[in-house]
């Protein structure tokens, strides 16, 4: 691994500590002073004492690494999940190409990683099958998974669509609910809250209720704030919809879930604006279908 230092003080950093406290009892002061500044080298053992007093594990170490020697990987998702978002399958299909031709040229997993998101991206607006080699390298990423990175929820944010469900919330679970077995560096709090959403839409949408409770409660837990509205009316969306569910007030269930889409319109969220007012419409007339039995 090149640059591991730059890495290690960057996380460090981002920690709270000091080069004292983090090389204290592992290796001499001054010594580790000059691994941060790339003039040293570390053994693999010594490394893993110290990223283990980071609370950070080898894997994820290993893939910010990676990052921050290669810088311009940072971005690259966000032209493809624009481009998704706007419809445009015309840029999807010139990113894909770029994609493939640097992964010729690469072999770099996050290239061929990006070419499969392009792919599967134009799936959805053409009539044209997602290959199936592509969604196993996916399900063969995820079992050798042990320690989930930011990398590794957004690849489940790309692709929850099309994995196995259970699987789908199986990871989910392991990463935010059970151990939270994930990274500190997570998405943005923006793109965080819209991924617990859409697991809640594919939960409730699938009928799935007790997930999608599990994800409203991890929800309401997690943003309280006054920076949360967001979060906090697609809260009360959802409460909306648990209520026109059971029947029992079914206006007020309406009124709460409008009130979260306005919130979404709002925020200029217009695809999940969208993709929330079709959850709800189809929620009432599945109602007032079972109403006229």
């Amino acid at each position: 691994m090149k640059n591991i230092g730059t890495t290690l003080k960057y996380l460090r950093e981002s920690r709270g500590f000091s080069q004292r406290a983090v090389s204290n009892g592992i290796v001499d002061y001054s010594y580790y002073s000059r691994i941060e500044n790339n003039k040293n080298n570390i053994t693999h053992l010594k490394l893993v004492e110290i990223l283990k007093r980071l609370d950070i594990s080898i894997e994820e170490f290993t893939y910010l690494n990676g990052i921050q020697n290669d810088i311009k990987n940072v971005n690259l998702r966000k032209p493809i999940v624009k481009a998704f978002y706007e419809a445009d399958v015309e840029e999807l299909k010139k990113l894909k190409t770029m994609f493939k031709k640097r992964f010729n040229d690469t072999k770099n997993w996050n290239d061929r990683y990006h070419y499969i998101l392009c792919s599967y991206f134009i799936s959805q607006f053409e009539d044209s099958e997602f290959e199936e080699e592509f969604l196993e390298e996916i399900l063969q990423y995820f079992d050798t998974v042990t320690y989930y990175t930011e990398n590794d929820v957004k690849i489940l944010a790309d692709f929850y669509k099309k994995l196995p469900q259970e699987m789908v919330f199986y990871i989910y679970k392991k990463m935010f609910i059970e151990h939270k077995s994930h990274s500190a560096y997570e998405l943005s709090r923006k793109n965080t809250i819209l991924f617990h959403l859409n697991m809640l839409h594919l939960a409730f949408t699938n009928e799935k209720y007790k997930y999608a409770l599990e994800i409203l409660a991890l929800i309401k837990e997690e943003y309280t704030g006054s920076a949360d509205s967001l979060a906090i009316a697609m809260s009360k969306y959802y409460d909306g919809l648990f209520i026109i569910l059971s029947e029992e007030n079914v206006d007020e269930g309406i009124e709460l879930a409008e009130k979260g889409i306005m919130v979404l319109e709002i925020c200029d969220l217009n695809y999940h604006a969208k993709l929330h007012r079709d959850e709800l419409e189809k929620l009432k007339r599945k109602v007032g279908i079972s109403k006229n039995i």
